[in-house]
């Protein structure tokens, strides 16, 4: 039994590092082609995933106002509970400034479903009612309590909520305040400088 290896050329054009470093460091093989054939399965380490979440915004913060909840946003982004990816959902955008978010709440009925608008939030809480004790002989229902936490941007608000077919769905709508919103300026002539265009007018004419 012999270590496998490969050539120069194919560590560096053909054969990705993390196979490789399998390669080099696990068990004995009997040949190239024998460790490419087997069924591995290669998942990314901790490591790496803290690299790309944990981002120093520190930099930005000596040299930038007002921008906390952005910086925030990024930072938790890496951190989304699983419970939180449960019921699934669906955020569609319908419009320019229009959007939706679809929840599968089959199983809830419209009392036991809350939708809370915060300050650059929308909560969205769902809950069974303690009903009569029963013994499960089988229980495959995941009729569980939900939390779903959408950031939203300024000046999105919620225009609707609705019950249909065991979804939840949310209309939302960005409206920007019409003093934010971009406008003409139109550009006047100095009145200073007419009666200085009449008088090389009239020298002109005489």
């Amino acid at each position: 039994m012999q270590r496998c290896c490969f050539s120069p050329l194919t560590q560096a054009n053909t054969i990705p590092k993390f196979l490789l470093s399998a390669a080099t460091t696990g068990p004995a093989m009997s040949g190239s082609a024998s460790f490419l054939a087997r069924p591995r399965t290669y998942v990314a380490l901790k490591e790496d995933i803290a690299m790309r979440s944990n981002v120093d915004f520190s930099p930005f913060y000596r040299s930038s106002i007002g921008f906390d909840r952005i910086f925030n946003l990024l930072e938790n982004s890496g951190h989304l509970q699983g419970s939180e990816n449960w019921p699934p959902y669906d955020i569609v955008k319908l419009g320019e400034d229009s959007y939706r978010i679809v929840t599968a709440v089959a199983g809830f009925a419209e009392d036991e479903l809350s939708i809370t608008h915060e300050p650059n939030m929308l909560v969205v809480n769902g809950a069974k009612s303690n009903g009569e004790e029963v013994q499960y002989l089988h229980h495959g229902l995941a009729l569980r309590p939900f939390t779903h936490r959408f950031e939203l941007a300024d000046h999105v608000s919620v225009t609707g909520a609705r019950l249909e077919n065991g979804l939840l769905v949310v209309d939302l709508k960005k409206e920007i305040p019409e003093e934010m919103k971009p406008r003409r300026i139109a550009i006047n002539a100095d009145p200073g400088t007419k009666p200085a265009r009449k008088q090389v007018d009239n020298s002109v004419a005489a």
